[in-house]
């Protein structure tokens, strides 16, 4: 067992160091030391590393769904462009968005906490304007000292607009986590958002938005503490489909579908008898069928009519030619 230091023993050590009798190691790191780097183990700052590809495929479907919704709101052409998503301090965040600004808040529901949806406030007043028969101007509102505040009409709308943005939110987090968003209020300053603290970390992420020859961006920020529970479904490397793979796909679905093995019936013919009529059959009783004897037969799949086919004998087996699909006679 290696020696101790008694407490007399410790009591001096800590005694010299106080008074310098003693040299610490503090401060004499060499040049081969360089990289050593020191953690405050008392700090609360949450330690955020890698990606979260599955979260950028979400943003990818979302701008899709939103950029169909847009172009059908405002009849125009739309382009959105996401960008990957990042971590960031909420201060951080707020500190880059123009005021007065869109900014919305949206519950996450059954995640905890609430997430922000902010339009960039010359892009909200395009599509504002666009919708009410406008030719989308941008406003000049951030060239307002200190900014204004929206009137009523222009609430209701961004309320609106959020709420369909909810729904193809929804949509896109379907396949990984449900979730049902819901819109909350609309903010104009980053002063007035309270979602978290300045210190809590978000994963952040901007779409760029092209009307035209016209674009803004809508910067969207989720709390790291929400999403993270469902953590590991949104570190997994989700790939997107390509077009390559989706040939592959349906020429192995084909291929599969092609070696399905189906019970043919080929139907003689058909005829209606009465119950005294079948009860009085006899050995050697013919009975009159409705197709003639060289008559094409209807080949079947269960109850389904495909194709005609000719009855033939082949080496003594009773066998069938393929005449033609039903599908030819239309």
């Amino acid at each position: 067992m290696s020696p101790t230091l008694s407490q007399s023993e410790v009591d001096a050590l800590m005694e010299a160091l106080q008074e310098g009798d003693l040299e610490s190691e503090e401060g004499s790191l060499s040049a081969k030391d360089e990289d050593v780097q020191s953690y405050d183990l008392t700090s609360r700052d949450r330690i955020v590393r890698g990606r979260m590809p599955t979260l950028d495929v979400i943003h990818g479907r979302l701008a899709h769904k939103f950029t169909q919704r847009l172009s059908a709101l405002l009849k125009m052409d739309v382009e959105i462009i996401p960008e990957l998503a990042q971590p960031m301090k909420l201060g951080e965040f707020l500190s880059y968005l123009s005021t007065p600004a869109c900014i919305n808040l949206l519950t996450l529901d059954p995640l905890q906490g609430a997430g922000l949806v902010s339009l960039q406030p010359d892009l909200f007043f395009i599509i504002l304007d666009s919708v009410f028969g406008g030719s989308g101007p941008a406003a000049e509102v951030s060239a307002v000292p200190g900014g204004r505040t929206f009137t009523s009409i222009e609430l209701d709308f961004a309320a609106q607009l959020m709420q369909e943005f909810c729904i193809d939110l929804e949509s896109s987090w379907a396949e990984v986590h449900p979730i049902k968003p819901a819109y909350l209020q609309t903010e104009i300053s980053p002063d007035h958002v309270s979602i978290g603290s300045a210190s809590d970390v978000v994963m952040s992420a901007t779409m760029t938005v092209k009307l035209g020859e016209r674009e803004g961006k809508i910067d969207m920020a989720l709390p790291y503490a929400s999403i993270e529970p469902i953590k590991p479904r949104l570190v997994e490397q989700h790939m997107e489909e390509s077009t390559a793979d989706r040939e592959r796909w349906l020429k192995r679905l084909r291929d599969a579908v092609f070696q399905i093995e189906l019970d043919l019936h080929l139907e003689l013919g058909k005829t209606d008898l009465s119950v005294l009529e079948l009860l009085r059959l006899k050995p050697g009783d013919l009975v009159r069928l409705d197709r003639h004897p060289g008559a094409p037969l209807p080949l079947r799949t269960g109850e389904n009519f495909n194709a005609w086919a000719n009855p033939m004998v082949v080496n003594g087996n009773l066998a069938f030619q393929f005449d033609h699909w039903r599908r030819d006679e239309h």
